[in-house]
């Protein structure tokens, strides 16, 4: 009968271990993480397993995979430095968690987290490696957009600022003017041609000219309908294409057959309600992207400033109408002013300008930001009050750069602290600019707390099992991994590693319900951490 007993009792055992490993499968199955097992005994550790999220992520089916190295998907797009650190990590038998830029089968790139852990038998010989890969380019790309659009805001704020400058500045003649408008324009533009032209009975006269090649010189006549700019002279308003040929009207013109002009903005240049001509920018290649809203209204203020300059100049023997002309120039840049100021004010960003060591100005965003009930409750005050301890010599030196060097910082992350005392992560970049005279620094704040609270979770729900709130499979490792290496660097160093596994567990789920299960393992948990030191590590290695 005893015997009976232990042959029936070996057989539970080995039904209970099967279950447990099919729940094990299914789970990795339905991961929605790629999963992939090496096997590390043989060279170039070779795939023996993948879950159908990894086919899913690369686009090749299993059967394509078992048997080849993890390497074959790699392209010249992939880090060096980060498949330098999975080469290493293989070789040395650690864990590792990267990122690269990997190939999908069709051929597409996509940007892939992958995080390795090796697997050790009862006698520490290294065995396999296990993969885990998130497919995190929709990450990518909104980071990248981010970005993009960050620097676009700063230049095109150095824009209108740079614009600004020319036109509250006090020449002595025409053709100073147009040269800088139009190297301003050129760069503000993205073109490589710059021109002021005169139109006369439908003929169009270069009168000045930018540019690096000899395609157009000072004094070239064409007739005007065979040019983008009888467009614009037709229809008295600004005209822009990113890419001629595309233009069933414009990729007709005679300049578009002889020059091979792509991308062209032009408007007419008016004096006293007249048209004098046009200002215009073009280039050989096609424009990347469209003619935005404001790009349009840039050439429209260069274009008037122009005109009332021309208009001015021509009637200088008139010193009443001399005064007239300069009264409506000063009020077309108070307009442009305001229009900037409006810019700034509406806009959703948090935008101050820094001089002296205090906040000169800051919109309503970057009042809200700080805590203010105004941004008046804020002018006058150091902007270092709001700088956390442990960020103030670093964000003293960056202000320094922009308003003694005059040097542009990049988007950085540092810490604030509202008015209320609350501690905020925020991104901050900034430009040089004037105040009053004086040198200052325009800043750029974005609230990033709650982005910053969302990857610490993710970060601590990567290595915490989500029931007990303990350290998971791959930090348990890491861990040990630590202790291990500690042991062969200091001899008196010891450490034990207790496995704890609860009998009959299966019998409280079945009699009782998973809801209770789940409780006790969480109340176990909290018994097991109470039972030892805080440089202990208990971990679940069990869970999803």
């Amino acid at each position: 009968m005893e015997a009976i007993a232990n042959l029936l009792a070996a057989a539970i055992e080995r039904i209970r271990y099967s279950e447990r490993l099919q729940m094990m499968e299914r789970a990795i199955e339905s991961s929605s993480n790629g999963i992939v097992i090496t096997d590390a005994t043989v060279a170039d550790n070779p795939m023996i397993y993948v879950n159908p999220s990894f086919e899913r992520i690369t686009g090749y089916r299993r059967d394509e995979l078992i048997g080849k190295s993890c390497h074959f998907w790699q392209g010249q797009g992939t880090s060096r430095d980060a498949g330098e650190e999975l080469r290493n990590a293989i070789e040395q038998g650690r864990s590792s968690q990267v990122i690269l830029q990997n190939f999908r089968k069709d051929g597409s790139l996509f940007w892939n987290e992958i995080s390795i852990a090796p697997v050790y038998n009862s006698r520490r010989h290294l065995t396999h490696f296990i993969g885990v890969q998130t497919d995190i380019t929709d990450r990518k790309r909104a980071e990248e957009e981010l970005f993009l659009k960050s620097q676009a805001l700063a230049t095109f704020s150095a824009n209108l600022k740079h614009l600004h400058r020319i036109t509250t500045y006090h020449y002595q003649n025409f053709e100073e003017l147009v040269d800088d408008y139009l190297t301003a324009g050129c760069l503000i533009f993205g073109l490589s041609i710059g021109l002021v032209a005169q139109v006369e009975n439908r003929c169009w006269i270069v009168r000045s000219v930018k540019a690096e090649t000899q395609i157009f010189v000072k004094g070239l006549e064409l007739n005007l309908n065979d040019t983008y700019c009888a467009a614009a002279i037709d229809s008295r308003k600004t005209i822009a294409c990113s890419h001629i040929a595309k233009s069933s009207l414009m990729g007709e013109k005679q300049t578009y057959k002889i020059f091979e002009l792509e991308s062209y903005i032009g408007t007419p240049i008016f004096v006293e309600r007249k048209i004098y001509g046009t200002l215009s920018f073009c280039a050989s290649e096609p424009r990347k992207k469209k003619f935005e809203p404001e790009e349009l209204e840039i050439i429209e203020l260069m274009a008037q400033s122009l005109g009332k300059f021309l208009a001015a100049h021509q009637m200088e023997v008139e010193r009443q109408q001399a005064e007239k002309e300069r009264s409506e120039l000063i009020l077309s840049l108070v307009e442009s002013e305001d229009r900037y100021r409006s810019l700034v004010e509406l806009s959703p960003e948090a935008i101050a300008v820094h001089s002296q060591g205090k906040i000169a100005y800051i919109n309503a965003a970057g009042a809200k930001l700080l805590g203010a009930s105004s941004p008046a409750a804020l002018i006058g005050l150091p902007v270092l009050n709001f700088v956390h301890p442990n960020c103030v010599q670093i964000a003293k030196e960056r202000m320094r750069k922009v308003e003694e060097e005059n040097t542009p910082i990049d988007l950085a992350e540092e810490k604030f602290m509202r008015l209320d005392g609350q501690i905020i992560d925020v991104e901050v970049a900034g430009i040089p600019a004037t105040y009053q005279g004086c040198a200052a620094a325009q800043i750029i704040i974005r609230d990033v707390t709650e982005r910053k609270r969302v990857e610490q979770q993710l970060l601590h729900d990567a290595f915490h099992d989500a029931l007990t709130g303990l350290p998971n499979r791959v930090l348990f490792i890491d861990r040990l991994g630590q202790a291990i290496r500690r042991s062969k660097n200091s001899c008196d160093y010891k450490f034990a590693v207790l496995f704890l596994d609860l009998d009959r567990f299966k019998v409280v789920n079945d009699s009782l319900g998973h809801i209770l299960g789940d409780k006790l393992l969480v109340a176990i948990s909290a018994r097991l951490q109470a039972c030892v030191r805080a440089s202990d590590t208990v971990a679940r290695l069990g869970g999803r």
